[in-house]
């Protein structure tokens, strides 16, 4: 060990990277409770663009954080942000940040939008809640407009309906949002969103029409004029097919939804739009700017000269996972329905009263099952419509949810719950997050569902 030692030293000095590097993971492999020699090899990966193994050295060494400095902290930030794991990028942005902190350098602010992001792509909404709260506590935020932004986001995504709309009604009025000029564009497209999914859609074409007015070259990319043909085309859909619906019996007119009375252009470009507008408040910028990578050793041949597998944990995470979700589209009707009562009863704890079909159209995404239901803990009058889309589409849309909504009145059921093998997009979360009436099981929550059946 003390050779291993004394030749790395010698290598490094002489400036022979790959020999050093080689004699540095001998000592770990003798070694392994070493965590100073597992975050010096993480370090040199990481700036050689070996994420993926370099996470694997710097999980070995997660809990010993003493044993890091700035530059070790930053290249674990840095990894685990390119092999998106943003949980774990975060615990070492946070260090990060907990140390800066101390110093109050001018890196704050940006840490601290890095950090916010992280959270969001992490999903971890309420710590960003927290960690912003702390900063307005604090007097420490260096941004106070992205700060108020994105608190009002983060609030928004919580659905915390008291809290937002307060701070919605606040930061209407501070930033006179109807009257402010270009130079508060951000937030003023914010409330653009934010209305339409409040059901606001008046405010929603003002505000939009204002954005459109300002002629500002970075927001062109969202079609501000499509933006607005898409606006115009919900409210005549709503109109026409509640028209349609009450003076029309329910199997003429069954086939009506809002994908007719929509064009495909405008819709894509409204979903585009959301995508665009909810990925303009993740900043990581300062996260890019933390390591410069260069290839400068030959990392896989040291590992295979040494007998160590560094391509284990590769394998591993690029394989493509098989959920049990995926299989459902192997079984014949008869054994999904049978797979969907059970899901009712076992996991849902509703009792079915009937199988619904009266308002169930064809669809080129696949077939549906839906039935009449009421909670075992429940009023029995108080139904509850549940439907299992067997769709192949990598989304569903905010207009597949509308119909749905659509679907649950006509059945005259107080709730809905739709169950699906997809992901929403961003525009049918918001839809569904603001919307009491129904609850809506994506991908990952379907396969939690059936994970105890034998599928």
């Amino acid at each position: 060990m003390i050779y291993a030692k004394g030749l790395k030293k010698k290598y490094e000095k002489d400036g022979k990277a790959e020999e050093a590097f080689k004699y540095a993971l001998k000592i770990s492999k003798l070694d392994s409770n070493n965590m100073k020699y597992n975050i010096k090899i993480a370090s040199i990966l990481t700036k050689n663009g070996e994420y993926i193994i370099a996470c694997d050295y710097f999980n070995k060494a997660l809990l010993s954080k003493n044993e890091f400095d700035i530059e070790n902290i930053k290249a674990a930030a840095f990894s685990f942000f390119k092999i998106k794991d943003y949980k774990k990028s975060a615990v070492f942005l946070e260090e990060l940040y907990k140390r800066a902190a101390k110093e109050n350098t001018d890196e704050l602010g940006h840490m601290q939008k890095s950090l916010i992001s992280m959270y969001m792509l992490a999903d971890e909404i309420g710590i960003a809640e927290s960690f912003i709260e702390r900063i307005i506590n604090d007097k420490k935020a260096d941004d106070k407009y992205y700060i108020d932004r994105i608190y009002l986001h983060i609030l928004y995504k919580l659905t915390d309906s008291e809290k937002f709309k307060s701070l919605y009604d606040k930061l209407y009025t501070i930033y006179k949002i109807k009257d402010s000029g270009k130079e508060n564009y951000s937030i003023i497209l914010d409330y653009s969103f934010y209305s339409y999914f409040f059901k606001d859609i008046e405010l929603s074409k003002l505000l939009f029409e204002k954005i459109n007015n300002f002629n500002i070259e970075e927001l062109k990319i969202y079609n501000i004029n499509i933006i607005l043909n898409y606006l115009s085309d919900i409210v005549k859909a709503t109109s026409q097919i509640n028209k349609l619906r009450s003076i029309m019996n329910l199997e003429e007119s069954k086939q009506d939804n809002y994908e007719k009375y929509v064009s495909k252009e405008d819709i894509e470009n409204w979903e585009r739009a959301v995508d665009l507008w909810e990925g303009s408040f993740i900043d990581i910028d300062y996260i890019l700017s933390l390591i410069e990578t260069e290839k400068t050793i030959n990392a896989e041949k040291i590992f295979n000269e040494l007998k160590i597998d560094s391509k284990e944990q590769h394998n591993e995470m690029n394989l493509s996972k098989i959920l049990k979700v995926d299989k459902i589209y192997n079984l014949n009707k008869i054994d999904f329905k049978k797979l969907c009562q059970n899901v009712i009863r076992n996991c849902l704890s509703h009792s079915i009263v009937q199988e619904y079909t009266d308002a169930v159209s064809e669809s080129n995404y696949g077939d549906e099952v839906n039935y009449i239901t009421y909670s075992s803990k429940g009023n029995k009058k108080d139904l509850t419509l549940i439907s299992f889309k067997r769709w192949k589409k990598v989304e569903i849309g905010e207009l597949m949810i509308r119909d749905f909504l659509m679907m649950v009145n006509e059945a005259g059921a107080k709730n809905g719950i739709l169950i699906i093998p997809v992901k929403l997009s961003n525009s049918a979360k918001s839809f569904v997050s603001h919307n009491d009436k129904i609850t809506v099981y994506s991908r990952m929550q379907f396969n939690n569902l059936i994970k105890d059946e034998n599928i």
